[in-house]
């Protein structure tokens, strides 16, 4: 009976026993979860900073006595202190510990702090996107917004930050709550001073990425050119960016056919990046806080055309100051205006442009023994920002933008003297509207949550008359509006980097729809197409070991009106042999579904129409992009050289007259050549020198490859900036060995080269509280007559006039800031 007694206490001992038994199953969680989670279960008081339990994960699997040993085992594990006051444990920074407690034995593991926070500018707060920062063997790339996010075994760490066009920071760092980390500028006088006329960032952070140049405004020196052209004046010093022709409607990068780059800027598509005519861009340069160039191979995570991506992230603007500029030169005047609405929280931006008469015309106009086109044009724009900042770190902004283009041509020379007239009347309207948001949900990574809305209407009246004996006829007309539209909503979302993965996963829907009115010679044609797509895309940028990162990545559209589904892999790798030389390949699959259909009409005159895709005969546009290359950097010198190959499939042409051939075509394109940059920085002077050779071909209907309308054999480009405390020049020289049927005969065959000089020169002048710029710029110094891309004109009589380049132009200007 008394041993019966005996095992019935002991059984009951061990079920008590059992039952205050606490047991801690947990991998890789934040600490703060934990906690509250045993605190709702056992029913305690909790007293912590919220910062220094969000930044550490715990992993344990172990069973203690009671919670009070459990509580302080976790905190020993984060390498923080456990009191406990009456019935409330308090847990707080234990200043003896420097490294958290790896434990011993099997059932504890190392444990993970995490690392999160924005890198900004310290004077306004400005964000830095896409900064670099080395933590040991792990480079960790910042967002779009300055962002990051990671996790190591150390509650401290030893980073490296760097962002172009700043110092670089080796600063130690502790774990814990949102991290702000900001970077001086490496020429404060450049911060100091906002160059607006012909800023360019010729300091491009080159081959960040395979194809890719990255600039930030800081970086920016001096540069011949107009300040209201500012992304292509900065482009076109590189190699892979055409300068000569001066293409009015796109930009020609590596030989791409036109609608086949996208520019983003906020997330809203323009359509017509460099407005009508190359004097003046779409966006305001008042707004351009970064830019990206990806020549060719993207990510994954971005864009929607086959052959290039330009990404333009807008100012954040101050939160704690109001900023006035004005920019004004003998044609146009800009103003920006920042105002903080709410300190810290809330503030509104406003930029707009407008052109006028030209009250001091210094500009050469052509002889009249040619026969060429001389366009002239009106400019307005309109921009307006808002930016949040909320206290728990999520970021909201609105942003919208409207661009009106009116663009004439008037024939000069012998055409005009014999009583032939062609009248050409353009009109075209940008439309867009972006909302972002991204969360503050550190713990699990970083989420975007995106709409945007864009629209282009370009109207196009064209005839050609007579004047014989006083009476005028009309010989053909046309007209045309060919409007577009396109609505994206998208969700991403970057992954705590860990280990040596860093993923990001997302999705979009998007929808695009285009219209088009064409009257010809009183025949009218128009019809509506719209589609509809949901595309999947992710990627993950792996770290093998110190010098090598391979990035892996998949995006699928998949599209029920089209009855299929489109993979489109991509796979990048860096590797770096030492700290000055670095090698890099990528190769990838790419598709588009809206795009832009070449026209040709009785005359053989090239236009252009957009069009979405369709079941039918309207396929979506396809390619391959193949791209390796090196980049050597030593003291001040840089060298980059980058070979690429590009294969397209179902480019679209429409003949409108039925008698020269089938009415409608599929063809293929493909583009191979090289490029070469080599830049030296003497203290703050720059000499940049770039070469670019290529060959670009296509073929409709035929076995054999011709030259596109766009090839260039070869372009050279130098520029050489000065950079003094007060006083900047810089001069800039392209040569281009021409395209077919660019010459200044009515021969279409005939082929001139390109020349094209520019100079600059400003003065400073400033105080506390104003700053002021007086300077000059010459376009075509000596006045060399070049000829327009893709803007030759075939008249009824069979001759061929060419539109004409810019002239010799100087510009005035001054810009005032308070």
């Amino acid at each position: 009976m008394r041993t019966a007694l005996l095992i019935l206490l002991l059984q009951l001992s061990a079920f008590l026993s059992a039952q205050n038994t606490v047991a801690l199953n947990y991998d890789k969680e934040v600490l703060n979860e934990v906690l509250l989670e045993l605190s709702d279960r056992y029913n305690f008081e909790l007293s912590i900073n919220a910062e220094l339990s969000d930044a550490c994960r715990v992993s344990v699997n172990q069973n203690f006595s009671n919670i009070s040993e459990a509580v302080a085992h976790l905190a020993k594990l984060c390498g923080l202190k456990l009191d406990k006051v009456g019935t409330v444990f308090v847990i707080t920074q234990n200043p003896q510990a420097s490294e958290p407690f790896a434990g011993i034995g099997e059932n504890q593991i190392q444990q993970e702090f995490l690392y999160h926070g924005v890198i900004r500018e310290p004077k306004n707060g400005e964000v830095l996107p896409y900064s670099v920062i080395q933590c040991g063997n792990k480079r960790v790339l910042s967002d779009e917004n300055g962002r990051f996010s990671f996790v190591t075994g150390n509650r401290k760490e030893q980073l490296m930050v760097h962002s172009l066009g700043y110092k670089l920071s080796d600063t130690l760092i502790a774990s814990g709550g949102f991290l702000s980390l900001e970077l001086k500028p490496e020429i404060l006088q450049l911060q100091e001073v906002e160059v607006l006329n012909g800023v360019s960032p010729t300091e491009g952070n080159v081959a960040s990425e395979p194809g890719s140049i990255q600039f930030s405004d800081i970086g920016n020196t001096f540069v011949a050119g107009q300040s209201n052209n500012l992304i292509f004046n900065n482009l076109r010093l590189y190699p892979g960016v055409m300068a000569s022709g001066e293409s009015i409607g796109d930009y020609v990068i590596r030989g791409s056919f036109s609608g086949n780059n996208q520019v983003l800027f906020d997330g809203i598509t323009l359509f017509n990046a460099t407005g009508i005519n190359n004097d003046i861009g779409t966006v305001n340069p008042y707004l351009v806080k970064h830019l990206e160039l990806n020549k060719s191979n993207f990510s994954s995570l971005t864009g929607d055309r086959v052959e290039n991506l330009i990404t333009i992230t807008g100012r954040e603007g101050s939160f704690n100051r109001t900023e006035a500029k004005l920019n004004v030169t003998n044609h146009l005047a800009g103003g920006y205006l920042n105002i903080p609405l709410v300190k810290d929280h809330v503030n509104f931006q406003l930029a707009g442009r407008k052109t006028y008469f030209d009250f001091w015309d210094l500009s050469s106009s052509p002889g009249e023994e040619k026969d060429l086109l001389l366009p002239s044009y009106d400019f307005e724009e309109w921009n307006a920002k808002l930016s949040v900042r909320l206290n728990s770190g999520d970021r909201i902004s609105f942003n919208s933008l409207q661009t009106t283009d009116k663009y004439e041509a008037k024939l000069l020379g012998p055409k005009r003297r014999n009583q032939v007239f062609r009248n050409l009347e353009a009109l075209s309207t940008q439309k867009g509207y972006s909302f972002n948001y991204t969360s503050g949900a550190w713990q699990q990574g970083i989420s975007s949550v995106s709409i945007a809305f864009s629209s282009f209407l370009p109207e196009v009246l064209n005839s050609y008359t007579v004047d014989f004996k006083n009476n005028t006829e009309q010989l053909s007309s046309s007209s045309w509006k060919n409007g577009v539209e396109e609505t994206v909503a998208k969700f991403s979302h970057q992954f705590v980097q860990q280990n040596a993965h860093a993923v990001s996963l997302g999705v979009s829907y998007t929808h695009s729809s285009t219209s088009l009115n064409n009257i010809l010679n009183e025949r009218v044609q128009s019809f509506d197409n719209s589609l509809a797509r949901v595309s999947f895309f992710g990627e993950d940028r792996i770290q093998i070991g110190k010098k090598t990162i391979f990035t892996p990545g998949l995006r699928v559209d998949v599209v029920d009106q089209l009855a299929s589904n489109y993979l489109q892999p991509r796979l990048a790798i860096q590797h770096y042999l030492n700290p000055s030389w670095k090698m890099y390949a990528s190769w990838g699959r790419y598709n588009q579904f809206l795009f832009k259909t070449t026209t040709i009409d009785g005359r053989g005159n090239l236009g252009s129409i957009w069009s979405v895709a369709d079941d039918q005969r309207r396929l979506p546009l396809k390619s391959n992009q193949s791209t390796a290359g090196f980049l050597w950097t030593h003291s001040a010198w840089e060298l980059n050289v980058e070979g690429y190959y590009k294969y397209l499939s179902n480019l679209q042409r429409v003949y409108l007259a039925q008698s020269l051939g089938d009415k409608f075509q599929l063809g293929n394109g493909e583009a191979y050549g090289l490029d070469v940059m080599l830049r030296k920085k003497l203290k703050q002077h720059n000499f940049l020198w770039s070469y670019s050779v290529g060959r670009i071909q296509e073929k409709f209907n035929t076995d054999d490859y011709v030259l596109a309308a766009q090839h260039q054999g070869h372009e050279v480009k130098f520029s050489y900036s000065v950079n003094f405390q007060k006083f900047k020049a810089n001069v800039v020289h392209v040569y281009g060995s021409g395209f077919q049927g660019s010459g200044l005969s009515a021969d279409i065959n005939s082929t001139t080269p390109y020349h094209r000089t520019d100079v600059a020169a400003e003065y400073n002048l400033m105080d506390e509280t104003c700053h002021l710029d007086l300077g000059f710029s010459i376009l075509n110094l000596f006045n060399k007559e070049n000829i327009r891309l893709n803007q030759s004109v075939n008249f009824p009589d069979g001759d061929r006039v060419n539109t004409l380049g810019i002239p010799f132009t100087p510009t005035l200007y001054l810009n005032l800031s308070f």
